[in-house]
């Protein structure tokens, strides 16, 4: 067959469909997520159950990044994922945040709160009522989380005896554990779950044996999912275009060294001088927003 100068190899466009299908994507099928529709209704809500993995961990703890800015051509750019400091490695925006949190200008500060790394958490769930996708219901999950619902963890597990509230064992998934009624509400303009709390101390199941060969055969090996190469890792040049847009110039990585341990102080400084930021306002909402801004 004769074929001009704008011919097609089949080949090819079969290399770029295949790129397309396994390029990253921001969804994964293993993690649940409160559907959530403050037009429809004034809060969402589920009833979860956090589970130990059979290699009983209870939680892993990761750092996001998630925000977005307007690059030289007037387009908006979006920075979210994991933080190469989750995995102990160097991360030039955390630096970044750092130079602007020590500047004396208050605009330069208010910017590193932004653009900071956030504290996260993942763990195991048993999905025991899901109003808005009832086909979740009896399955499990994995769940990320922020500080606040955090805090309700820890406040549960600790208990208020002034109060007559025992200690919770929130992760046993025996009579000694408890349902999460997770709730959300819109309260100045950000997701709140301060109506969320741990109540129903139960067994997932009243026959152990069941309970054992769920968690035995369907959790999650946390050490498994929280690698280097997950999914949602930022990606290097991701973060470099960032840096080299606010910074006006080209970075120079093997002039530069990145990690100090003053640095990595100064890291930490930051993230605590702001913690009260993740416990008003949780970040859950403003990743799920870039999440479908980045699946359209």
């Amino acid at each position: 067959m004769k074929k001009g100068k704008f011919s097609v190899n089949l080949d090819d466009v079969k290399k770029k469909l295949e790129e397309e299908k396994n390029k990253q994507s921001y969804n994964d099928d293993r993690f649940w997520k409160l559907k959530m529709n403050f037009q429809k209704s004034p809060k969402s809500s589920a009833i979860i159950r956090f589970l130990p993995s059979k290699e009983g961990e209870l939680y892993k703890k990761i750092y996001r990044h998630s925000f977005d800015y307007i690059d030289e051509f007037g387009d908006k750019k979006y920075v979210i994922g994991v933080c190469p400091t989750t995995f102990g490695n160097e991360c030039l925006i955390c630096k970044e945040a750092v130079k602007k949190f020590n500047s004396k200008y208050e605009s330069d500060k208010e910017e590193a709160k932004v653009i900071r790394k956030k504290t996260r958490y993942i763990s195991n769930i048993l999905v025991i009522k899901d109003p808005a996708n009832p086909e979740n219901e009896g399955k499990i999950f994995l769940f990320e989380y922020g500080r606040k619902i955090f805090d309700k963890i820890q406040s549960a597990i600790e208990g208020d005896l002034e109060l007559g509230e025992e200690p919770i064992n929130v992760f046993s998934p025996y009579d000694d554990g408890a349902n999460f009624y997770l709730v959300a509400k819109m309260k100045d303009g950000y997701v709140n779950y301060d109506d969320s709390k741990f109540k129903e101390v139960k067994a997932v199941f009243d026959d152990i044996d069941k309970v054992d060969k769920l968690i035995e055969e369907q959790t999650y090996v946390l050490d498994e999912v929280v690698t280097p190469e997950w999914v949602e890792c930022l990606r290097e040049e991701v973060i470099e275009k960032y840096v080299e847009f606010v910074s006006g110039k080209k970075l120079n990585k093997d002039k530069e060294e990145i990690k100090t341990e003053d640095l990595e102080d100064e890291i930490n400084e930051l993230e605590n001088e702001n913690e009260n930021i993740d416990n008003d306002v949780d970040e859950d909402d403003i990743l799920d927003d870039v999440d479908d801004l980045l699946d359209d």
